[in-house]
C-alpha cells in the first residue's frame, strides 16, 4: 500500500523517498521491486546504489551482484 500511495502522489521523484522504498523492498527480499523503483528514479545517488547492491547481496549472492552492477553501469565488456 505504501508504494501505491507514493506512486499516486508522485513522491517517487524524490530520491529520499525512492531510496527508502529501495531499502524497504531490499530488506523484504523483493529485489525485483527494489530494482524497478531504482530504475524509475532519475537522480541516483551513492546511497541508492549501495542500498540496491546490498539487497542483491542479501538475496542473490555476491557474484550476481557484481554481474548486475556491471550490466547496469554498461560495463558488460568486463564480463
Amino acid at each position: 500500500e505504501l508504494h501505491g500511495y507514493v506512486i499516486r502522489h508522485v513522491f517517487e521523484i524524490n530520491q529520499f523517498v525512492s531510496g527508502a522504498l529501495v531499502d524497504m523492498y531490499s530488506k523484504c527480499l523483493q529485489i525485483d521491486s527494489a530494482t524497478e523503483v531504482f530504475r524509475r528514479t532519475k537522480d541516483k545517488n551513492t546511497v541508492m546504489w549501495n542500498t540496491l547492491l546490498s539487497g542483491y547481496t542479501n538475496s542473490k549472492g555476491a557474484y550476481s551482484v557484481f554481474l548486475k552492477a556491471c550490466l547496469m553501469k554498461g560495463l558488460n565488456r568486463l564480463l
